[in-house]
């Protein structure tokens, strides 16, 4: 089984999705930042749609969300019209 990467979306801070084809399975897609790899989706436009969250809100760490029933810090600061 052979799989092959490449860039489909760059963004600010060294980060970007990868698309993994792989081979007889379904392609997977990975958030990577400047420390590796983040997130794997196997939607292309879920993977876009957490890298424009991560984008929008300076980054966010996903430990404990929803625990305390309230989003993380930086999504608090989010205003929406």
């Amino acid at each position: 089984m052979t799989n092959r990467e490449s860039v489909i979306e760059e963004y600010a801070h060294s980060c970007r999705i990868i698309e993994d084809e792989c081979e007889g399975d379904y392609n997977k897609y990975h958030y990577e930042g400047p420390i590796g790899r983040i997130r794997t989706f196997e939607n292309p436009d879920k993977a876009r749609l957490y890298a424009d969250v991560q984008t929008v809100t300076g980054g966010f760490r996903e430990e404990k969300t929803g625990k305390l029933a309230h989003p993380p810090p930086s999504l608090d600061r989010v205003k929406t019209c």
